[in-house]
């Protein structure tokens, strides 16, 4: 699947983007609503070939402005999403999670995003304007 849009490289205040690569087809439009709306978004299309994987996507959490992760049973089994919403949390980082689907976590997945703003994505209704809103309620 082609990547919808490129990972932001600068300066400027950003929103890490946290999903599973199985989730992609869902994941990848709603980052194409987040940059239409203005933000500026990374995502793991942004990591340099041949860099040290683990080390730029450490650099980019702890330098965001937020950190969105797009939760689904899939994202919530993945050992590297598992990783960067605890690396994400260790850093206090604003972290704002949406739903894709209804999803069982675990008790240490519910212990550490329990107390976090939450978008129950599936239950919103599909309309022109959703990217935006959801664009405005990230911090």
């Amino acid at each position: 699947m082609q990547r919808p849009v490129t990972a932001y490289e600068g300066p400027q205040p950003y929103t890490f983007i946290c999903y599973s690569h199985e989730d992609a087809p869902v994941v990848y439009p709603e980052l194409e609503l987040l940059t239409d709306a203005g933000l500026k978004v990374w995502y793991d299309e942004g990591i340099s070939p041949g860099s040290e994987w683990n080390e730029q996507l450490a650099a980019r959490i702890e330098d965001c402005t937020v950190f969105l992760f797009f939760l689904s049973p899939r994202s919530a089994v993945s050992d590297h999403c598992r990783s960067e919403v605890n690396f994400a949390l260790d850093q206090r980082c604003t972290v704002l999670v949406v739903h894709l689907e209804e999803t069982q976590l675990s008790p240490g997945l519910r212990l550490a995003l329990g107390t976090r703003q939450m978008i129950l994505r599936y239950e919103l209704r599909r309309t022109p304007t959703r990217g935006s809103s959801l664009a405005r309620s990230a911090p």
